[in-house]
């Protein structure tokens, strides 16, 4: 295979001056040899899975001034030699990828060379002279290694490196002044190691008078003593998370002016000193999340010295209450995250005085009603409140109170049974009210007066029986309204507000016996409209009148019969139509005005034939499914359909597939024929679908496979035939199917395979 590469490099040396980028891929070339590629001008070169086991010293020779750029993914590679790149004095970029190389090669002096990479290697050291002269390195990533140690002198003098990577190696060991003389560092990254001693890796950090970013996570750091990260003067983001950290001591983090993020979670954090941050004053996020704390108070001794604090997250711990005045007067706190925690009881005012707080988040605690039976919030500029997933039975005004400027809420998953008349009184701007997954059985008329900055209101998965006339009349601005997986029967007409801007409505899941044109037909903004799993029967004439915008309905699992012949007469816009599991029988001249419909379902029906032309107006139509019919005859209900890609006509009783069935059919890709009772295909029942690559005919009643049954079908890749009562493939049954990868003929009749059959099938195996 090499001797043809270099034949291959000779030839293109005769023609061409310069190649800008070369590569190799998939090849099986065992070992790279010297002067690989002769003196070809190649400036970027990839080397990826060519089975390569080794390569030459000189393997780059007599390209040596012209190649910036190497890439190496060679899973097998062991031996790169150390001198096997030293000389290339143009090089700018050298990356090694899943290899098993065990030395480092020497770098030194490349004074052009800005990234350098080993991804995945045994490479356990990194010896004194491999990093030197190298004054243009900003990027160096040694990771998925086994480097056991940073040494002194290893990084010396990379005075423009800007990152430095070394995750997931197993470095235990850091001299103090592994990266003194960095004028330029900003990131270092230790992820995945086995650092143990905080301590070290701040006295190895402190030297960095430029660094900004320092990651620590996923180590083995059991405790964060006093002192651990000192005078790092402009880190402004550490990540402790994922280690074994209990507790924080005093000045854990000290003198460290400009650091803003602190990321502790992920670890098992039971304590805090007071002043585990001292002369750390512009901290503004503090995550803390997936420890062991048990009080909050012992987080909050340790937010009055982050006065500019603006988030902290302390979910997923063991928090149980919040007690009087535990996380009041600051100030700056934008966001609080207290959910996944164990708390039963928030007391008066435990939350007060935070007047920039804008969400808080108290999800999947044990808050129960009788407990905040009360004003608890005074967050007068709240925006975004989460109670879901606790166990609030009731709901009243006075839990929301005070909450002037609340625009997101969500109380779903709680068991809520009793709503309140006056429950969201106090939260007149409130944009989106989440209340799903609960047990109300009644929403009054007047629960939603005055609300009317509402655009998003989800009541599904309750259970509502009946809905009040101007439930929602003063909603004028809402766009997005479910009230799925309810027992609602009847729909009031007047409902909704008009005029409205509503954009959704989903009544999925009820038991609605009358299709409510009524309501509908007042709704001209609509986009999507689902009614799936009801009981409705019939759609009349004016069912979606005036509905232009109309793009989505879902009725599936209905008990619709007839739709009268001027249904969709309005609905120009319609995108997908979904009516599978009813009982239409007939397919009629209802569907010619969508023009623009791209999807239809009508399978699980009792349709028994197809009428010609059936959908000869769906011009745009790419996905057809009539399946799980009683369909004996589609004629030529299919013929001239431009888009159609997707046809599943499987689970019917086509006995034949008759000569020019599919005619027509340009865009075809996938034709669904199993689990019928086709006894027969005529000769050119597939004709002219150059772009079909799926048959299925499993599952039906052939005998045998005739002369020309599958010809000129020059994209076909799957065709499945098994299932069937095959004895016999005549000669020339399957011609210029240049494409096919896949021919299932198993579980038939036949005792041997004609070979004959079988003409101009090149890719079949």
């Amino acid at each position: 295979m090499m001797s043809r590469i270099t034949e291959a490099m000779i030839n293109i040396r005769k023609r061409v001056e310069l190649v800008d980028v070369l590569i190799l891929e998939d090849n099986n070339i065992p070992h790279l040899p010297s002067r690989a590629f002769g003196s070809v001008q190649v400036n970027r070169l990839f080397l990826e899975n060519n089975r390569m086991n080794s390569i030459d010293r000189n393997a780059f020779a007599g390209v040596e001034e012209f190649i910036s750029e190497i890439y190496i993914k060679e899973p097998q590679l062991q031996i790169l030699p150390k001198d096997s790149i030293e000389f290339l004095k143009k090089l700018t970029v050298f990356s090694v990828e899943n290899s098993l190389i065990s030395d480092m090669p020497r770098l030194e002096g490349l004074q052009e060379l800005q990234l350098f990479k080993i991804d995945g290697s045994k490479v356990r050291n990194l010896p004194g002279d491999s990093l030197r002269n190298l004054p243009s390195l900003r990027y160096l990533h040694i990771s998925e290694s086994e480097i056991v140690r940073l040494d002194i002198g290893v990084l010396e003098k990379l005075q423009h490196l800007v990152l430095a990577n070394f995750t997931n190696n197993a470095i235990s060991w850091i001299h103090p002044r592994a990266f003194r003389y960095m004028e330029d560092m900003t990131e270092v990254n230790l992820s995945g190691n086995k650092l143990r001693d905080a301590a070290m890796v701040g006295r190895a950090m402190r030297v960095v008078k430029t660094l900004k970013k320092l990651d620590v996570s996923r180590n083995e750091i059991a405790d964060l003593r006093q002192g651990s990260f000192i005078d790092i003067i402009s880190l402004e983001e550490v990540n402790l998370s994922h280690n074994r950290i209990t507790e924080l001591n005093r000045g854990a983090l000290h003198r460290m002016p400009r650091l803003k993020t602190v990321d502790l979670s992920f670890n098992q954090i039971r304590s805090f000193h007071s002043d585990s941050f001292m002369d750390t004053p512009q901290v503004e996020h503090l995550y803390l999340s997936h420890n062991e704390l048990n009080h909050v108070t012992d987080v909050s001794f340790v937010m009055d010295s982050l006065p500019k604090l603006t988030l902290l997250d302390l979910s997923h711990n063991d928090i149980r209450e919040i007690p009087f005045g535990a996380l009041r007067g600051y100030p700056r706190l934008q966001n609080l995250n207290l959910a996944n925690n164990q708390i039963s009881q928030v007391s008066r005012e435990a939350l007060a005085d935070l007047p920039s707080l804008m969400e808080l988040d108290l999800s999947a605690n044990k808050l129960i009603t009788d407990a905040m039976d009360g004003p608890i919030f005074d967050l007068p500029y709240l925006k975004v409140l989460r109670l879901a997933f606790n166990k609030l039975s009731k709901l009243n005004g006075k839990i929301l109170s005070n909450l002037n400027q609340l625009q997101n809420l969500d109380v779903s998953h709680n068991g809520i049974m009793d709503l309140s008349e006056d429950a969201f009184q106090g939260i007149k701007i409130v944009q989106n009210v989440n209340m799903s997954y609960n047990n109300v059985k009644e929403i009054k008329s007047g629960t939603f007066e005055g609300l009317v900055h509402l655009k998003i209101l989800d009541a599904s998965h309750n259970e509502l029986v009946a809905l009040s006339d101007h439930l929602l009349g003063d909603q004028k601005n809402l766009e997005h309204l479910s009230f799925a997986h309810n027992q609602i029967q009847l729909v009031s007409s007047h409902l909704v507000a008009r005029p409205n801007d509503l954009r959704v409505l989903d009544f999925t899941s009820n038991y609605i016996l009358n299709f409510p044109e009524e309501l509908i037909n007042h709704l001209p903004e609509l986009r999507e409209l689902r009614f799936r799993q009801n009981a409705i029967q019939h759609l009349g004439r004016g069912s979606f009148q005036g509905l232009h915008k109309l793009e989505d309905i879902d009725m599936h699992d209905n008990r619709i019969e007839a739709i009268e012949d001027d249904a969709f007469k309005d609905l120009t816009d319609l995108k997908t139509l979904d009516l599978s599991l009813n009982i239409i029988s007939t397919v009629g001249d209802t569907l010619e005005p969508l023009g623009n419909l791209m999807k239809l379902n009508l399978s699980d029906n009792y349709i028994t034939s197809l009428p010609r032309n059936a959908f000869h107006s769906l011009t745009r139509l790419s996905s057809l499914d009539v399946s799980n019919n009683t369909i004996m005859e589609i004629g030529k209900a299919f013929v001239g359909m431009p888009e159609l890609k997707y046809l599943d006509l499987s689970y019917n009783h086509l006995p034949i597939i008759k000569d020019g069935a599919f005619k027509n059919l340009p865009s075809l890709i996938s034709l669904q024929l199993h689990d019928n009772s086709v006894t027969k295909i005529e000769s050119d029942a597939f004709q002219d679908l150059y772009n079909l690559e799926i048959i299925r005919l499993t599952k039906n009643g052939l005998s045998e496979v005739r002369r020309n049954s599958f010809k000129d079908l020059t994209s076909l890749e799957e065709l499945y035939l098994n299932d069937n009562l095959i004895e016999t493939l005549e000669d020339r049954a399957f011609v210029d199917l240049y494409s096919m990868k896949e021919l299932h003929l198993d579980r038939n009749l036949m005792e041997e395979l004609n070979e004959k059959a079988f003409i101009r099938t090149p890719s079949l195996r």
